[in-house]
């Protein structure tokens, strides 16, 4: 009897894993909940002994096949042994990520704007440089020299 309710798990799990899992139902993930599985509708019955689905046992076959439908089911589930912390890990860098991205967002427009006010001041402090130095230089034809250059020139 315990054989056939382990066939019988096993043709129902690997029928999931063609199929996929009917809506609402569990699968067990390892051979204690295999073990555990009862169901009266889809006529699988638990055991008691835990040799019964040992991988070097009398049912070894069965054990390889439970494997493999239960990897299968996982894979197309997307839970696979350390899915679900890689899927957390997965999340919370992806919330760190646009932390940082906010951060270089925001370091963006801070040099934007302090270039934006560095160009000014440059801007005016050529201004107030060039209009202090204006009233100081004379130009070229009001000096001695330029005047007797045009002089040289009419002549």
């Amino acid at each position: 009897m315990t054989r056939a309710s382990f066939q019988r798990k096993i043709e129902l799990l690997e029928q999931w894993a063609a199929d996929g899992v009917p809506p609402g139902q569990v699968w067990p993930a390892g051979p204690t909940s295999l073990a555990r599985w009862h169901d009266d509708e889809l006529c699988v019955y638990r055991w008691v002994s835990p040799n019964v689905a040992s991988p070097k046992g009398r049912n070894a076959d069965l054990r390889a096949r439970f494997d493999a439908a239960v990897s299968a089911i996982a894979v197309a589930q997307g839970r696979t042994r350390g899915m679900a912390k890689l899927r957390a890990e997965n999340a919370a860098l992806k919330a760190r990520n646009r932390q940082l991205s906010a951060q270089v967002v925001e370091m963006i427009e801070r040099f934007m704007t302090l270039t934006n006010l560095l160009q000014q001041q440059s801007y005016l402090r050529r201004q107030q440089e060039a209009g202090r130095q204006a009233p100081n230089v004379t130009p070229l034809w009001g000096s001695a020299m330029g005047a007797e250059s045009t002089k040289d020139r009419k002549r």
